[in-house]
């Protein structure tokens, strides 16, 4: 079994090891706290899919889509949020 194929089986474990290894901090702690998301959202990627986001071959006009798709839905987020500022929930 290689490594991703055990990752995928084990992904509990897997993600433990992951998320034991060292971050580059930066001065600014909110900073860090994207660019440590980052780096879980990719290795959740690597783990889903078995490759980086470079390797992966989709045409450009799929990536636009899905971009498309991952901004209407920040867009329902933030207006959900906004419904909540105004009614104070």
């Amino acid at each position: 079994m290689d490594a991703v194929a055990w990752a995928r089986t084990n992904l509990d474990e897997a993600k433990a090891l992951l998320s034991g290894r060292t971050r580059t901090p930066t001065d600014d702690p909110i900073v860090n706290k994207v660019i440590n998301k980052m780096v879980d959202r990719s290795d959740e990627g690597m783990l889903k899919y078995g490759h980086t986001a470079e390797q992966c071959k989709k045409p450009t006009a799929k990536w636009i889509d899905e971009a498309i798709e991952e901004l209407l839905d920040a867009c329902i987020y933030l207006e959900r949020l906004k419904l909540s500022l105004k009614t104070g929930e």
